[in-house]
């Protein structure tokens, strides 16, 4: 269950090392915020998973986390869970916030731009689904940019593509900026064929 990650956290002390990487804050209990109809739970994923969440909220593992792995196995899920918890949280496909982008007017466009800059965590998935524009890039790289450079590098990237797939999707600039941080491979069975 969730308490199983409150009782990592718990167990957790900070270091003078890892003071200096980002911490992510964090709500005292859980809450559903982002995608309500996805069912989830933190008993659902993987414990090597749970883990490096544990070392990146305390910050023993540096941001950003990029997810990778193949259809199915749980990755949006697992990101999910885990903006459940974070104090603030917010959510977008490559796709919906490239829609957002070019159907809505300049002012709502920065308005979102804001928002997100304000989240404790964003997750941005969906990563090279298929070959970028410039608008899909354009919006890949304003997001790493701001988190870089405002947040402390903190939130999820997700794709199914392997690491180095990225840069022939994107360019070296891009791959650096996704790969910069943990990247972790999240495989198994597609859990939707799988019930």
């Amino acid at each position: 269950m969730e308490n199983h990650f409150d009782k990592l956290l718990t167990q957790h002390e900070c270091t003078a090392d890892t003071a200096r990487m980002a911490k992510l804050r964090l709500r005292d209990r859980p809450e559903r915020r982002l995608l309500l109809g996805l069912p989830r739970g933190m008993n659902q994923v993987d414990r090597r998973l749970v883990d490096m969440f544990r070392q990146l909220v305390a910050g023993e593992a540096p941001w950003p986390l990029l997810l990778h792995g193949a259809v199915g196995a749980g990755k949006s899920r697992a990101a999910l869970c885990l903006a459940d918890f974070a104090d603030t949280a917010a959510y977008h496909s490559v796709d919906s916030l490239a829609d957002f982008t070019m159907q809505r007017q300049p002012a709502e466009v920065a308005v979102e731009w804001e928002r997100l800059a304000g989240k404790a965590l964003v997750i941005l998935d969906e990563l090279a689904q298929r070959r970028t524009n410039e608008l899909t890039y354009s919006v890949v790289k304003r997001m790493l940019d701001e988190r870089e450079f405002h947040a402390g590098n903190i939130a999820i990237y997700i794709t199914n593509l392997e690491p180095p797939a990225l840069a022939e999707v994107f360019d070296d600039r891009i791959f650096s900026r996704l790969t910069a941080g943990t990247v972790f491979p999240l495989d198994g069975p597609d859990r939707r064929h799988s019930k």
